[in-house]
């Protein structure tokens, strides 16, 4: 009797013990979110992972943006936390409430799940052919083969227009590559990339002809409804708009590309 009673005690022990983990297990998030673990008063930022613009050196920030926020902390009073991240990792924690700002170009994807704030900068998306070529208008360069950066902007133009013909490269220094071995006319990116990796890699402007500016790209701040600073979004904003009254985006832009490097006109 004393044995069956130790066995029905034992069992019913066990069986306790087995619903509290269950119940434990389906109450509690299967892992630590950033949300729960950042302080609630660091304003966390996205900024696409674009050299000069924002990059990871030694696993710390760096670039244009990442200085110009740096100062907009300090101007602001803010603790702040920024993410390096492609666009669309960028885009997905704007998403998902994982940052509470993220600076990328206007696009119908992040207009849909965050607020635009303000327009910060517009940049200009350049072709660059070899010397010699003359580029005068769109047309003239379907008769070019140039090197667009694989699920880049100009890839996405491109491949719907057949008569566009074009290389995949991994990043601007494999178009550089590209282009030294003679296997493209041409490179397109961005201003301020292209005229940072060509005069980090020893190219001079003077082996391409004219630059033909195919577009212009506007970079915005957006903030995610759901931050906790949408409160303190006039703050926010009347700081960054007095930056941007000062140039302060062009004075950092002038210490990572610096004014020789850029042609006289694509100067504003």
């Amino acid at each position: 009797m004393r044995y069956m009673k130790a066995v029905f005690f034992t069992r019913t022990k066990h069986v306790l013990i087995t619903l509290i983990c269950v119940i434990s297990a389906l109450i509690s998030p299967p892992y630590p979110t950033q949300a729960a673990t950042s302080p609630p008063d660091v304003l966390r930022a996205a900024v696409p992972n674009f050299a000069p613009l924002a990059y990871t050196q030694n696993g710390k920030p760096k670039g244009i943006i990442v200085d110009f926020l740096i100062e907009f902390s300090q101007r602001a009073g803010l603790d702040m936390n920024i993410t390096v991240a492609p666009f669309r990792r960028a885009l997905y924690q704007l998403e998902t409430h994982n940052v509470d700002i993220g600076l990328l170009y206007k696009d119908p994807k992040v207009k849909e799940i965050a607020k635009p704030l303000m327009k910060l900068i517009v940049n200009k998306n350049l072709i660059l052919v070899r010397r010699g070529i003359k580029i005068q208008q769109r047309a003239d360069l379907f008769t070019q083969r140039l090197a667009v950066l694989r699920g880049g902007y100009f890839q996405q133009i491109f491949k719907v227009d057949s008569r566009f013909n074009y290389v995949e490269s991994n990043n601007y220094k494999h178009s550089i590559t590209l282009f030294k071995r003679n296997r493209v006319d041409g490179l397109t990116g961005m201003a301020a990339g292209l005229l940072y990796i060509l005069k980090h890699n020893d190219i001079q402007l003077s082996e391409f002809d004219k630059p033909f500016v195919y577009n212009s790209a506007e970079l915005w701040v957006f903030i995610s409804p759901q931050s906790s600073f949408m409160n303190r979004i006039g703050h926010i904003k009347k700081t960054l708009e007095t930056m941007q009254q000062e140039n302060r985006y062009k004075h950092y832009l002038y210490k990572h590309v610096r004014p020789e490097w850029v042609p006289e006109e694509l100067r504003d």
